[in-house]
């Protein structure tokens, strides 16, 4: 309409021209998100690739290693049969030089015989008459032919036997060659099943603590059917100790399920299912706890297939470092893990292992004596489960190590339980059989092995020697346990009240009675000093070759050196400071301080037999004596004796010292050590008998009872019986004394109060002198009134 204004309509929406802007920018950043998860597609799709040509290229290796593994093997199947084969070139060989051997003597008899006729032939030829000498000259050339023939055979038999024995030497070579080869291959093939399983469990990557883990086999026994008697006759990549190529377990292979392992797995599988950890086993070494250990860790890998087993061999620090951090993941992961740590030697490594981390169950294997197992914890959140291997195996077991029947052990010894018992049982030498060694031994696997094993034969006195250097270094590291291996050998023969010292100390050694069986008293205080390698945790003494060891470790060699301090001697009661000092006299240094001072003393030229090394050894019975002195005489030489009786009570001297060129002159030297004076000890005048023994069987005797004791310048006589002191004036024979106060240092003098120098107490003259003896006064009696 005219004269009208038309406006345009408004719209119901406003429009903002911001939010185009908004939503082209939310666009072009969903196209960049979606252009970075593009690129980790393609980032993860290239890690895929990666992954898979890991696995392919481990797939690669394995079936190498599987492919080496089977030529291996056929290598050694191929190394056996030429083993047997030359086995049996060896037997053929022998066969041949037995049969040539047999040709020799037959042709060396024919020898013999033609020799004698044809001497019969000349001698009759040269006797005969004239008219008989052409039947005489026929029958020596007839003689004279046959023995040229039997020369010609013996020459042809013994060109044979050279020749077999050469064949003999040429054949035993092949088969020490094939036995090299196959053991070559042997290794070979162990390494690269090692080399399997690494590739095998770490798939191509892995952590440190793989090195450790354990992996189950199908081929392990199952639960219910799990027994001893068998071997274990499986190859597993598992560590190995010098002490397990030493003693023939190189491999798995090799392990036998004997009735301890046996228990010990059942006891330990048990306790798993009871959720204890740390589960601690202690037992003397060579037992066969760390072959049952390798059981162990094999058996819960397979019985338990989603538990990862750790099985450290023998504890080191970097290891367990390693197995400690895998453990930590593990059990944040609420994965379950079963740790073996073996070998641990010191209580700090037992603390050390020791973990409270969930879903881990941990078993410590130890020999030493180490307080962790048995200490409490507060709170008995974690207190320690303890499992004692036991010392003795099982006949079954024995015979198994000594590659017999058990039907050959007709009759299983019986072990005594009695300290004379048991020093008295002998000592196996080779070839002994087995129920000699399991009884002197208390079936002793370690020790069973070793007095059988054909590859590397060793006597009962290698194993003694063994025995007695481990102990005596025991000794040195603790005197405490010195002290009460000896207070339990002089408890065995008489009664005596025990170490007494400060109040501290009086619980070490308890107050016993006399006792027939060798066992060290044990309560909270001992214990801790003990030496599980010869004792079991009740302190009894493991085995009859372990109680003669402790005996010759105590009565042969000198105290230890920390003993002879102020406070460790003045601890000990008089008598076991009589001993300490005794055995100190009796060193080889003191004993030829000894002989120097008598032969000076008489004036005694004995020059090139003191020039000898002593030879020093120990008997019971003076019959042992005169067997070695008769042994010697045969050869001539000069001879330097050092003798050490094996008595603790009662014995006339402490040692027997016998110096001889079997010629000209010897010397007899009985040597008595008293912390006392000569004259408390005139019982030591009946030693006569002995001296006589051994003095007539040496030439020009002088024969010396010498005392190594405290000296009275007043007190010069020996007081005997009529029959004893008329013995030694008749035989001329001497009596001498030594100030002990000389023979030791001037530490344990003073610690003795012989010697005082700040007070210039100095002890008496150093000279030897000698002793007179005299008949006993008799004693006055009362009249009765």
């Amino acid at each position: 309409m005219e004269g009208t204004e038309q406006t345009e309509p408004e719209s119901s929406v406003p429009v903002e021209p911001d939010a185009f802007v908004v939503a082209e920018a939310q666009i072009r950043t969903a196209r960049r998100d979606v252009e970075v998860a593009e690129g980790k597609v393609k980032d993860a799709k290239s890690e895929v690739v990666a992954a898979e040509d890991k696995v392919a290229a481990a797939e690669d290796k394995v079936a190498a290693a599987k492919g080496e593994v089977a030529a291996a093997e056929d290598k050694v199947a191929a190394a056996k049969v030429e083993v047997a084969a030359a086995e049996g070139k060896v037997a053929a060989a022998e066969g041949k030089v037995a049969a040539a051997e047999g040709k020799i003597d037959d042709a060396e008899a024919a020898q013999d015989a033609a020799q004698v006729q044809l001497t019969a032939a000349m001698h009759a030829f040269q006797t005969c008459s004239t008219q008989e000498k052409s039947e005489c000259e026929a029958r020596l050339q007839a003689a004279n032919t046959i023995f040229q023939r039997a020369q010609n055979r013996s020459t042809r038999a013994l060109n044979a036997y050279n020749t077999a024995n050469e064949g003999l030497q040429a054949a035993q070579q092949g088969l020490q060659a094939a036995q090299k080869y196959h053991d070559g291959l042997v290794d070979l093939i162990n390494s690269l099943r090692a080399e399997l399983a690494t590739i095998r469990g770490r798939g191509g990557g892995g952590s440190e603590a793989d090195k450790y883990a354990v992996s189950g086999d199908q081929n392990f026994p199952k639960r219910e059917n799990f027994q001893a008697g068998v071997e274990f006759n499986l190859q597993l990549a598992t560590e190995r100790t010098k002490r397990d190529n030493k003693y023939g377990v190189k491999d798995t292979s090799a392990l036998i399920v004997t009735q301890g392992a046996q228990s010990l797995v059942e006891a330990v599988w048990g306790r798993y299912n009871d959720d204890k950890s740390p589960i601690c086993i202690s037992g003397a070494p060579g037992t066969g706890k760390s072959c049952a250990a390798t059981i162990l860790a094999v058996a819960i890998a397979s019985w338990q297939p989603a538990v990862k087993v750790f099985h450290l061999r023998e504890y080191f620090a970097e290891g367990w470092g390693h197995i400690r951090a895998a453990l930590s993941e593990r059990s944040r992961a609420r994965q379950k893990s079963f740790v073996i740590v073996d070998q641990l030697k010191h209580d700090a490594e037992a603390y050390t292992v020791a973990t409270a981390l969930a879903h881990v169950c941990l078993v410590l294997i130890a020999s030493a004596n180490l307080p962790y197992f048995y200490t409490k914890r507060l709170g008995n959140n974690d207190d320690p489960t303890r499992y004692y291997y036991p010392f003795s195996g099982s006949v079954e077991d024995c015979a198994a190590l000594a590659r017999v029947s058990p039907s050959d052990v007709l009759v299983a010894p019986v072990v005594p339980n009695t300290f004379k018992q048991m020093l008295l049982v002998p000592v196996p030498p080779t070839d002994t059989p087995l129920a000699a060694c399991m009884k002197w031994s208390n079936f002793h696997l370690l020790t069973v092995k070793r007095l059988t094993n054909p590859a590397r034969p060793e006597t009962g006195y290698d194993i003694q020697r063994d025995y007695v250097k481990t102990i005596v270094e025991s000794f040195s590291q603790s005197n405490t346990f010195y002290l009460l291996v000896y207070d339990m050998f002089m408890q065995s023969k008489v009664v005596i009240d025990g170490f007494e010292g400060e109040s501290s100390d009086s619980s070490y050694f308890p107050r016993m009675k006399k006792m027939k069986t060798a066992k060290i008293p044990v309560n909270s205080s001992v214990r801790k000093h003990l030496d599980y390698r010869f004792v079991d945790e009740s302190g009894l003494v493991l085995s009859p070759a372990i109680l003669q060891a402790l005996e010759r470790a105590l009565l042969d060699s000198p105290p230890p050196n920390g003993i002879l301090s102020h406070a460790d001697l003045n601890r000990a009661n008089a008598s076991a400071r009589g001993f300490i000092i005794e055995r100190q006299c009796l060193t080889q240094a003191n004993l030829d301080r000894v002989a120097h001072s008598c032969m000076q003393h008489l004036n005694l030229n004995l020059l090139a037999v003191r020039q000898m090394e002593p030879i020093r050894f120990m008997f019971r019975e003076i019959r042992e004596v005169v067997a070695k002195v008769e042994a010697m005489r045969d050869k001539k030489d000069p001879v330097c004796l050092h003798c050490i009786p094996l008595k603790w009570n009662f014995r006339h001297i402490d040692a027997l010292q016998i110096y001889t060129d079997f010629q000209e002159q010897s010397l007899i030297i009985g040597t008595q050590v008293t912390i006392q004076t000569a004259g408390d000890h005139g019982k030591s005048l009946d030693w006569n008998a002995e001296a006589e023994t051994i003095a007539q069987l040496l030439q020009q005797p002088t024969v010396v009872l010498a005392f190594v004791a405290k000296r009275k310048e007043s007190a010069r006589v020996l007081r005997t019986n009529q029959q004893t002191a008329s013995s030694w004036k008749e035989a001329k024979w001497h009596v001498v004394d030594i100030p002990v106060e000389y023979m030791v240092d001037t530490t344990t003098a003073s610690t003795m109060g012989w010697v005082d120098p700040n007070n210039g107490i100095d002890g008496p003259d150093e000279k030897t002198r000698s002793l007179m003896v005299k008949v006993a006064r008799a004693k006055k009696t009362k009249q009765a009134r």
